[in-house]
């Protein structure tokens, strides 16, 4: 039993620590390539891709080849609204050129 001083008095009780929030993932397929990362802002889909070692393929990076055109299977909401040369390129297919999506 602890004796009552006029002193303050140190527990060696830690709050739990708080819980790290969960990273919000773009997930992409290109053939039977799959490949998810985190979403970092401003990046684009081709450059997360290859950072993370994921064999998809690409080519000229301007948007006009089509190598690079991947299926957003996940996290398509993090993602920059499809420009013009998506727009040529892709029409209405619900497909994204990983050199010009950019991570929102």
């Amino acid at each position: 039993m602890r004796e009552m001083t006029d002193h303050a008095v140190i527990t060696d009780h830690v709050a739990p620590a708080a819980a790290a929030p969960e990273k919000t993932a773009v997930e992409i397929r290109q053939g039977t390539v799959t490949c998810s990362f985190p979403v970092q802002t401003g990046v684009l889909l081709l450059d997360a891709a290859l950072e993370r070692g994921c064999g998809i393929q690409y080519k000229c990076r301007k948007g006009t080849c089509g190598a690079c055109t991947v299926d957003v299977v996940s996290g398509s909401e993090h993602l920059s609204a499809r420009n013009r040369a998506e727009q040529k390129k892709l029409g209405a297919a619900a497909k994204r050129l990983a050199c010009q999506a950019v991570m929102k």
